[in-house]
């Protein structure tokens, strides 16, 4: 029959071609497969860069080597489905990874000063909440080796900043917030300190030489003699404040305080002298008190502190009568002012704050004065701190406890509280006592990673001397 040719050559073709309804003849598709991977063509989530060699192809169960040829290691998965491997990892990463959040993790380890290496952040797994892992590059090669610290965690990035950040920003260690080189000093302010020329700014003559660290040299806040160390902070309503004036009889004096203890007041009452914090108290022959003649919030001031769309300026000027005027019979040197300064105090210096307000977040009231010596942080140390991060202005500063007990966080426990705004935050300077930031905000009282945020004075010293001549 003419049919058994066509048969045959059936027969001898059939798994190459097959003939359609119309009787012609297709060539059939066959499936393109990689033979040195055993036919396996997906890669581990975290090994872009990873070559990989079949070791043995038991039908749907593979056995492959996966080499980098960054490091020349090669990890062997055994009895896997080729399916399985894009959800497997390497035991390290392997090549870059293209993952959200690059761009703001890349700007979060720049800002990183690390004690010793390098601080590396690298995407291991790159969907909508990528994973990262941040590790200590002692070496420098730009690889995880062992023994090098890390920590891995996934992170969201919405408008350009990281969200629910869990980073160890600290994880190589942070000289900028430990280590040495913080003024070591008494407790309490020095008693004694003046302001000669409270008419102009004044200007420390050269940096300060800092010896070594104060480990043990702060023990806590105290209470103190106000008049021997602090003659020039007042009450006001709920905050406190300070005297930075000394004008002639006749010409009104000037009260400094935060713009957050000045909202909604059109008039407020200053006590001058008081030892207790109620009026009436330990010190009656020697404390009184003035009415405001004007009250002046910093123009720019806008009540939204510790957020990324504050602008800071948290400074009020109340202008009083005069105070050489008002004070009674009693007062013998009872009060006296503060220096505004020409320039911001030097980083890791120990300055001091004092307040009426609670000597635990949340708690009570001192009933005398009280004050705590803090370090001033430089701005990199305090936008270091991830509650910081974009929340603390130019015109701002951080004042804590530094890292001296090696844990990679500030180390809290001193601090100004709730009832200290608007007082305070002085440094000395040769005998002189300059007033370098006003208590602002913070979150909650002596935490751990949580240093106080003052207003910086330096920055509103012309507006300060341009409101009060005007």
């Amino acid at each position: 029959m003419k049919l058994l040719p066509a048969l045959v050559l059936g027969a001898v073709v059939a798994q190459d071609y097959y003939f359609d309804a119309n009787g012609e003849r297709k060539k059939k598709k066959t499936k393109v497969t990689k033979s040195d991977a055993c036919g396996c063509t997906e890669m581990p989530k975290n090994g872009p860069d990873a070559v990989a060699t079949c070791v043995s192809d038991g039908g749907k169960r593979k056995t492959i080597d996966w080499t980098c040829p960054a490091t020349g290691t090669t990890q062997r998965f055994t009895n896997v489905k080729c399916r399985r491997i894009k959800k497997m990892s390497l035991n390290e990463q392997c090549g870059d990874l293209t993952c959200n959040c690059k761009s703001e993790v890349d700007a979060f380890v720049a800002t990183m000063s690390p004690d010793e290496g390098q601080a590396v952040g690298t995407c291991t797994n790159a969907r909508k909440k990528p994973t990262y892992k941040l590790f200590c590059d002692t070496d420098s090669d730009n690889i995880h080796d062992a023994g090098e610290v890390s920590q891995e965690f996934k992170v969201k990035c919405r408008n350009g900043e990281i969200r629910k950040n869990r980073f160890d920003q600290l994880l190589c260690g942070n000289s900028i917030i430990g280590g040495d080189g913080w003024e070591s000093g008494p407790a309490s302010m020095p008693s004694g300190l003046t302001c000669a020329d409270p008419t102009n700014p004044f200007s420390a003559r050269r940096k300060r030489k800092i010896k070594d660290f104060a480990t043990s040299k702060i023990v806590g806040g105290q209470t103190v003699d106000r008049k021997t160390t602090w003659p020039w902070i007042v009450k006001t309503p709920g905050c406190g404040g300070s005297i930075i004036s000394a004008n002639p009889s006749g010409t009104n004096d000037w009260i400094l305080t935060a713009a957050h203890c000045c909202d909604g007041l059109s008039s407020m009452n200053v006590i001058v002298g008081s030892e207790d914090r109620m009026i009436g108290g330990a010190s009656t022959d020697e404390e009184f008190q003035v009415t405001s003649i004007s009250i002046t919030k910093h123009p720019d001031y806008n009540g939204n502190l510790g957020s990324s769309n504050s602008p800071g300026s948290d400074v009020c000027l109340v202008e009083v009568p005069n105070l050489t005027d008002s004070q009674p019979a009693g007062c013998n040197d009872c009060w006296k002012p503060v220096c505004l300064p020409s320039t911001h105090v030097d980083d890791k210096r120990l300055c001091y704050v004092a307040g009426w307000g609670t000597i635990s977040s949340g708690g009570s009231s001192s009933t005398f004065l009280r004050d705590v010596g803090v370090h001033a942080f430089s701005q990199e140390a305090c936008t270091s701190i991830p509650d910081m991060s974009g929340l603390v202005q130019d015109n701002e500063f951080c004042a804590g406890v530094p890292d001296f007990n090696g844990d990679g966080i500030t180390d809290g426990g001193k601090d100004s509280c709730q009832g200290d705004s608007g007082g305070p935050l002085v440094c000395e300077e040769s005998g002189t006592a300059v007033i370098y930031g006003v208590v602002s905000w913070g979150f909650g009282c002596a935490f751990p990673d949580n240093p106080g945020v003052y207003a910086k004075v330096s920055s509103f010293t012309s507006w300060i001397f341009s409101t009060m001549n005007s």
